[in-house]
């Protein structure tokens, strides 16, 4: 039973390793994750200001057209107005040129307003591809190092799912079997140790008796409290 009981703690030490391995390479795919969401955000930010930019320059274009074909037209009437003869036409005429002007001058400030807004647009835009560029640059360097870790990392859990495996196959299939219902039920720890009577899985103190029958080493036993399989630990300062 010894060698047993030697087998389910290596067992649970490679499932501890493993178990931070995974946890690694989580921490290391995640780092990646935030990263490409934060450039598709960015992307998609910069995307929606350029349009936008677009949108109020097309308008400003358009403006700049209205304004040319309405001051032509303008001049045009300027220059009728010397030739009418009659004062109603000539006030009819007036009225009309008055207008054209108003409105004229409408869609000239309405231009620079569309030219201030771009100018905005194009601060807005440049702040947003410096910030893009600086968290690609981060990106690339650390998704780099990330493949690299993440290639290590899962080298070593192949060779520890391995060295699993080995022991796995010198276990009792009882013994494997209990081993494995307890993981998975109770936070990936099965095989703890026993410090001065007090079991490492839950903290909590186990009877004289039972420690005394631990330290023998001669049979598997439990604890009372949160039924993890138990093994003896000496540190040293036991409490007899």
């Amino acid at each position: 039973m010894r060698d047993q009981i030697a087998h389910l703690v290596q067992l649970q030490d490679i499932d501890n390793e493993a178990v931070a391995v995974k946890s690694r390479l989580k921490v290391c795919a995640d780092r990646i994750r935030d990263l490409e969401n934060k450039l598709k955000d960015l992307s998609l930010r910069i995307q929606a200001k350029e349009e936008e930019r677009e949108e109020i320059s097309s308008r400003q274009k358009d403006l700049e057209q209205k304004i040319e074909d309405a001051t032509r037209l303008a001049k045009k009437a300027e220059k009728r107005l010397m030739d009418i003869k009659t004062t109603r036409e000539y006030r009819a005429l007036q009225r009309e040129l008055d207008d054209s002007k108003g409105s004229i001058k409408e869609m000239e400030d309405e231009s620079v307003q569309c030219m201030e807004q771009i100018e905005e647009l194009d601060a807005v835009i440049s702040v947003l591809k410096k910030e893009h560029d600086e968290i690609n640059r981060v990106y690339q360097t650390e998704r780099e190092e990330a493949e690299a870790e993440m290639k290590e990392k899962e080298g070593w859990l192949k060779k520890l799912t391995s060295s699993r495996e080995k022991i796995a196959d010198q276990l009792e299939p009882r013994l494997f079997n209990r081993y494995e219902a307890i993981l998975r039920s109770l936070s990936n720890q099965a095989v703890v140790p026993v410090e001065a009577m007090v079991c490492k899985g839950c903290n909590m103190n186990i009877p004289p008796q039972t420690y005394n029958e631990l330290q023998r080493g001669d049979e598997l036993k439990f604890c009372p409290h949160c039924e993890r399989i138990l093994y003896y630990k000496d540190t040293g300062d036991n409490v007899e």
